[in-house]
Protein backbone atom coordinates (compact mmCIF):
# COMPACT_ATOMS: atom_id res chain seq x y z
CA UNK A 1 0.00 0.00 0.00
CA UNK A 2 1.11 3.46 -0.82
CA UNK A 3 2.77 6.17 1.84
CA UNK A 4 -0.01 8.41 2.81
CA UNK A 5 0.63 12.03 3.53
CA UNK A 6 0.54 12.49 7.53
CA UNK A 7 -0.28 16.27 8.62
CA UNK A 8 0.16 16.93 12.31
CA UNK A 9 -2.95 18.77 13.03
CA UNK A 10 -0.49 21.15 15.59
CA UNK A 11 1.56 22.50 12.14
CA UNK A 12 1.14 25.70 10.52
CA UNK A 13 -1.43 25.59 7.56
CA UNK A 14 1.63 27.38 5.44
CA UNK A 15 3.88 24.97 6.13
CA UNK A 16 1.31 22.42 6.14
CA UNK A 17 0.81 23.26 2.27
CA UNK A 18 4.63 23.06 1.90
CA UNK A 19 4.78 19.56 3.07
CA UNK A 20 1.89 18.46 0.74
CA UNK A 21 3.40 19.53 -1.99
CA UNK A 22 6.97 18.28 -1.38
CA UNK A 23 5.12 15.04 -0.99
CA UNK A 24 3.42 15.35 -4.47
CA UNK A 25 6.85 16.30 -5.82
CA UNK A 26 8.40 13.27 -4.30
CA UNK A 27 6.10 10.67 -5.19
CA UNK A 28 5.74 11.98 -8.99
CA UNK A 29 9.62 11.92 -9.30
CA UNK A 30 11.50 9.93 -7.06
CA UNK A 31 8.52 7.10 -6.83
CA UNK A 32 6.32 7.48 -9.93
CA UNK A 33 3.54 7.46 -7.86
CA UNK A 34 1.45 10.53 -8.25
CA UNK A 35 -1.48 9.43 -7.16
CA UNK A 36 -0.43 7.33 -3.98
CA UNK A 37 -2.90 9.30 -1.90
CA UNK A 38 -5.78 10.56 -4.41
CA UNK A 39 -7.53 12.07 -1.16
CA UNK A 40 -5.29 15.32 -1.65
CA UNK A 41 -6.73 16.39 -4.61
CA UNK A 42 -10.33 18.64 -4.45
CA UNK A 43 -12.70 19.82 -6.43
CA UNK A 44 -12.67 21.70 -8.27
CA UNK A 45 -9.10 21.02 -9.73
CA UNK A 46 -7.17 23.22 -11.87
CA UNK A 47 -4.22 21.57 -13.60
CA UNK A 48 -1.61 23.55 -16.13
CA UNK A 49 1.51 22.37 -17.64
CA UNK A 50 4.35 23.86 -19.46
CA UNK A 51 3.05 21.61 -23.01
CA UNK A 52 0.30 23.61 -25.22
CA UNK A 53 -2.20 20.47 -24.22
CA UNK A 54 -1.06 20.47 -20.68
CA UNK A 55 -4.51 22.12 -18.84
CA UNK A 56 -7.26 20.60 -17.45
CA UNK A 57 -10.22 21.31 -15.32
CA UNK A 58 -12.29 18.87 -12.70
CA UNK A 59 -10.42 15.99 -10.38
CA UNK A 60 -11.68 13.03 -12.07
CA UNK A 61 -10.63 14.60 -15.45
CA UNK A 62 -6.92 15.46 -14.05
CA UNK A 63 -6.68 12.66 -11.95
CA UNK A 64 -7.35 10.64 -15.58
CA UNK A 65 -4.37 12.18 -17.01
CA UNK A 66 -2.03 11.96 -14.34
CA UNK A 67 -3.34 7.80 -14.19
CA UNK A 68 -2.19 8.05 -17.98
CA UNK A 69 1.63 9.26 -17.12
CA UNK A 70 1.63 6.06 -14.44
CA UNK A 71 5.13 3.91 -14.86
CA UNK A 72 6.38 6.11 -18.12
CA UNK A 73 7.89 8.54 -15.57
CA UNK A 74 11.82 7.29 -14.64
CA UNK A 75 13.01 7.24 -11.32
CA UNK A 76 14.76 10.99 -10.16
CA UNK A 77 16.42 12.54 -7.82
CA UNK A 78 15.70 15.86 -6.71
CA UNK A 79 18.22 18.77 -5.70
CA UNK A 80 18.13 22.04 -3.92
CA UNK A 81 14.59 21.98 -2.99
CA UNK A 82 13.49 25.64 -2.24
CA UNK A 83 9.72 26.11 -1.12
CA UNK A 84 7.57 29.44 -0.13
CA UNK A 85 4.19 29.40 1.01
CA UNK A 86 1.28 32.31 1.54
CA UNK A 87 -1.58 32.50 3.26
CA UNK A 88 -3.98 34.43 1.10
CA UNK A 89 -7.07 33.36 3.76
CA UNK A 90 -6.98 31.22 6.81
CA UNK A 91 -8.12 28.05 5.02
CA UNK A 92 -6.04 28.73 1.45
CA UNK A 93 -2.37 28.78 1.16
CA UNK A 94 -0.45 28.95 -2.45
CA UNK A 95 3.01 27.68 -2.39
CA UNK A 96 5.69 28.20 -4.98
CA UNK A 97 8.94 26.12 -5.31
CA UNK A 98 11.55 24.72 -7.28
CA UNK A 99 14.26 22.21 -7.47
CA UNK A 100 16.43 19.87 -9.63
CA UNK A 101 15.19 16.96 -11.15
CA UNK A 102 17.34 14.55 -12.54
CA UNK A 103 17.08 11.06 -13.75
CA UNK A 104 18.61 8.51 -12.20
CA UNK A 105 21.85 7.26 -13.81
CA UNK A 106 20.38 3.57 -13.43
CA UNK A 107 17.33 4.53 -15.75
CA UNK A 108 19.89 5.39 -18.82
CA UNK A 109 17.91 8.45 -19.83
CA UNK A 110 19.60 11.55 -19.06
CA UNK A 111 17.36 14.75 -18.34
CA UNK A 112 17.97 17.01 -15.65
CA UNK A 113 16.06 20.44 -15.28
CA UNK A 114 15.37 23.21 -13.06
CA UNK A 115 12.06 22.25 -12.32
CA UNK A 116 8.73 25.07 -10.72
CA UNK A 117 6.01 24.12 -9.12
CA UNK A 118 2.91 26.57 -7.65
CA UNK A 119 0.11 24.56 -5.64
CA UNK A 120 -3.42 25.85 -4.34
CA UNK A 121 -3.82 23.73 -1.29
CA UNK A 122 -7.34 24.05 0.85
CA UNK A 123 -8.58 23.17 4.17
CA UNK A 124 -11.99 21.94 4.78
CA UNK A 125 -12.16 21.40 8.27
CA UNK A 126 -8.42 19.74 8.87
CA UNK A 127 -8.14 17.96 5.46
CA UNK A 128 -5.78 19.71 3.57
CA UNK A 129 -6.24 19.18 -0.23
CA UNK A 130 -4.36 20.32 -3.42
CA UNK A 131 -7.22 22.74 -5.28
CA UNK A 132 -4.75 23.80 -8.40
CA UNK A 133 -1.04 22.15 -9.56
CA UNK A 134 1.38 24.28 -12.06
CA UNK A 135 4.65 22.77 -13.23
CA UNK A 136 6.80 24.42 -15.64
CA UNK A 137 8.28 21.38 -17.11
CA UNK A 138 6.07 19.08 -19.55
CA UNK A 139 5.96 15.23 -18.35
CA UNK A 140 6.19 14.20 -21.84
CA UNK A 141 10.16 15.02 -21.42
CA UNK A 142 10.07 12.98 -18.96
CA UNK A 143 9.31 9.99 -20.68
CA UNK A 144 10.88 6.98 -22.19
Amino acid sequence: MSEKLVLPPELPRDQAAVQLTRFLVHKHYCENDFLADESLFDEPFLWFGAAEQEFAVGRETVLDIFRRFAGQVPRCNIAEEEYHAALVSPDVALVAGRMWIATDPSTGVYLRVHQRITTCVRWTGNKARCCMLHISNPCTEMTG
